[in-house]
């Protein structure tokens, strides 16, 4: 099964990196590996500093926006093994 998702996700959070998150990702279909999910961000234009968030990501498939939020809070976690 795949899932696309719209501009606007609430799966992803609230807030501005929320947002940057959704536009970046808009249009994607899940489920999506890391490189997949940089090259979608790419072409939507997304910030360098969200590529690079993207790009920091462990390899894996993610199967959806929220996991991909829930990635990206998990880079800022000294004690995140992954």
């Amino acid at each position: 099964m795949t899932m696309a998702i719209p501009n606007s996700n609430p799966e992803v959070g609230s807030g501005a990196e929320a947002t940057e998150l959704s536009d970046a990702l808009a249009g994607a279909v899940f489920p999506l590996s890391r490189r997949e999910l940089v090259l979608v961000a790419r072409e939507n234009e997304a910030s360098r500093g969200m590529l690079a968030t993207l790009s920091a990501l462990p390899e894996s498939q993610y199967r959806n926006p929220r996991d991909v939020a829930d990635g990206i809070a998990a880079l800022g976690r000294p004690d995140a093994d992954g």
